[in-house]
């Protein structure tokens, strides 16, 4: 590649080329657009440091934004856990008492079709309840125990069954 060394202190550009100054004009390239120069220099670090600094700002203030969102992401699913988990508890409670109130004062209740519709509602909202409930720990080991002998408790009763108490 050649290199040509230019003085570029008295040219300007007209639309017939660049035209340098002085008595006589020489056109350089006749199209009305303008040439394309390509500039060969060295790296000005200097000049290249502040876009560094600002690059290096801007990602630490992203991961930081970032780490924000995935805490309230973890929290929003923390609270709709939460309340799916208290409405299927709530709707089991709800068919416990329905189911074992409907039992002791209605005789022959147990043979009816609403009977096993009742008890097919309250053993999958027993079997949800259990699957919302944490692996891990004990504590849930023990609500889920204690949920499932309920359930059987309650499907157990009798016509003016009063021999059962249901304590926790």
């Amino acid at each position: 590649m050649e290199t040509y060394e230019l003085q570029v202190n008295g040219l300007r550009y007209e639309p017939k080329g660049v035209v340098g100054a002085g008595a006589t004009s020489v056109h350089v390239g006749a199209e009305q657009k303008p040439l394309d120069i390509h500039i060969i220099t060295d790296t000005d670090w200097w000049a290249m440091a502040p876009g560094l600094i600002v690059a290096l700002l801007v990602a630490w203030f992203t991961v930081g934004v970032q780490r924000n969102q995935i805490q309230a992401n973890i929290s929003n699913f923390r609270h709709q856990w939460m309340a799916e988990l208290r409405s299927a508890t709530a709707e089991q409670i709800m068919l416990l008492r329905i189911v074992s109130n409907l039992v002791v004062k209605n005789e022959g209740f147990k043979s009816s079709d609403r009977y096993y519709e009742l008890s097919e509602r309250l053993l999958q909202c027993t079997s949800r309840v259990e699957l919302l409930l944490s692996r891990d720990g004990e504590r849930p080991d023990d609500i889920r125990d204690k949920s499932m002998a309920i359930a059987r408790l309650a499907l157990r009763l009798d016509y003016k069954d009063q021999s059962i108490m249901i304590c926790c």
